[in-house]
């Protein structure tokens, strides 16, 4: 589980002809757990709940791996009463990004060829701490383990 929110930060010196200091947009990381191998459903969603009731995560969007056997667990997020909205994605082999019916299909290559390209191009962060959870490896994200959370601006 990735909790990452949206950071304007100042990107250069201050342009003193314009008045105006050049920005960029970032996502900082500000939260990482990793589920053991294994959890059962109803526990991943215990903790997205438990974890989308703090405060500081309050009316964040949970974006969930609902490929494969996915789609059920979206659907359990949803029935759980969580504090949050649930953006269900499917990850695909198809060209380009579609919303079909209120789920997300994204091809891979975009999901982790940009996921990749932000941490080395400083568009994603990493914040202080990581989670309770421990460190996050690469890799894949199906099924349970594929949520994230994004606190809507």
């Amino acid at each position: 589980m990735a909790l990452v929110t949206p950071v304007v930060e100042a990107d250069g010196p201050v342009d003193y002809l314009r008045w105006m200091q050049p920005t960029v947009e970032r996502l900082r990381v500000v939260r990482l757990e990793r589920l053991p191998l294994g959890t059962r459903y109803r526990e991943v969603v215990r903790r997205v709940r438990e974890v989308t009731s703090l405060p500081e995560f309050a009316g964040c969007e949970v974006v969930a791996d609902a490929t494969g056997v996915g789609m059920p667990v979206v659907g359990m997020l949803q029935d759980a009463g969580l504090k949050a909205s649930i953006v269900p994605v499917t990850i695909t082999s198809g060209g380009s990004a579609r919303r079909d019916g209120g789920v997300w299909h994204v091809p891979r290559r975009d999901l982790l060829g940009k996921a990749g390209g932000g941490v080395r191009a400083g568009a994603i962060a990493a914040a202080g701490a990581v989670g309770t959870g421990g460190a996050v490896a690469g890799g894949d994200c199906g099924g349970a383990g594929g949520f994230w959370s994004r606190r809507r601006a």
